[in-house]
């Protein structure tokens, strides 16, 4: 469950957010949060710390075979599934801490498959 957008936030409800478990400080906290420096406890404002696994696609296609037919200069992007690589109804993210999603579209990634993404819901993943 992500943190509350305003009020008070403590170490202890970070460390809670964040699975961890003794002693923690922030720098290490907002590390693995993928926050840059000066570390400040208003980034965690409303960050949820879910797992997230970075996969390949390539740059956007209009329809699924222009996305398979593009060159596969992979871009690293994250989804929040279970397996290596996204299926359909997993979200996909711009950036590690999955809060931004990339435009819609289709997508090939390094499995030679193609996925269409809507508000970085996967709704299809199909074979190029």
């Amino acid at each position: 469950m992500a943190l509350q957008t305003s009020g008070t936030i403590s170490m202890d409800d970070i460390r809670d957010e964040m699975g961890e478990t003794g002693e923690v400080n922030l720098r290490d906290l907002a590390s693995t949060a993928g926050f840059s420096t000066p570390d400040l406890m208003s980034d965690f404002y409303g960050y949820s710390h879910v797992a997230s696994t970075p996969f390949g696609v390539s740059t956007r296609g209009f329809t699924k075979n222009h996305a398979c037919g593009l060159n596969p200069t992979f871009t690293t992007y994250y989804h929040d599934g279970d397996e290596d690589y996204p299926l359909v109804g997993d979200n996909v993210y711009t950036n590690s801490t999955m809060t931004t999603t990339p435009t819609n579209g289709w997508y090939q990634h390094e499995d030679s498959f193609a996925i269409q993404l809507v508000s970085g819901l996967v709704l299809a993943n199909q074979e190029c």
